[in-house]
This record gives C-alpha cells, sequence and structure tokens, in this order.
C-alpha cells in the first residue's frame, strides 16, 4: 500500500541507449538501440505495459513475450 500524498508514475518511459551498464535513467527502461527498434516496429504506440520487478516472470508474461516474438 503506498503513503497518502506517495507521488508515483511522471515520465517513465521506454527508450533507446541502453547497455550503458550502469543506472542512469532514473526509472526508465533503457534498451539497446536495436531492440528499441524491433519492439517499436513490433508493438503499435499507446500499447499498455506492465513493468514486472523480477528477473524470473510469471508464466503469463512469458506466454505474452512468446506471442510478441513470433
Amino acid at each position: 500500500m503506498l503513503p497518502p500524498g506517495a507521488k508515483i508514475g511522471g515520465l517513465i518511459e521506454i527508450h533507446g541507449e541502453g547497455g550503458r551498464g550502469a543506472d542512469w535513467t532514473e526509472g526508465c527502461v533503457a534498451l539497446h538501440n536495436q531492440d528499441m527498434r524491433r519492439l517499436y516496429e513490433m508493438i503499435p504506440v499507446g500499447t499498455p505495459v506492465v513493468i514486472v520487478g523480477t528477473l524470473d516472470p510469471p508464466s503469463w508474461v512469458q506466454q505474452m513475450i512468446a506471442v510478441h516474438a513470433r
């Protein structure tokens, strides 16, 4: 549960220039440029995104990844 007055969200974005080996994005998801291009080609702008905080995503996330990788 979030405490009263907590500010969440903001300018969290998915963008390129990732792979620097450092945490510089202030909360954004930075992909390698070629991966960003591929994502842009596969997913329409405005598609809802769920960021899952684990290295072992739940099965429903793995299924969605598999479907979109085809």
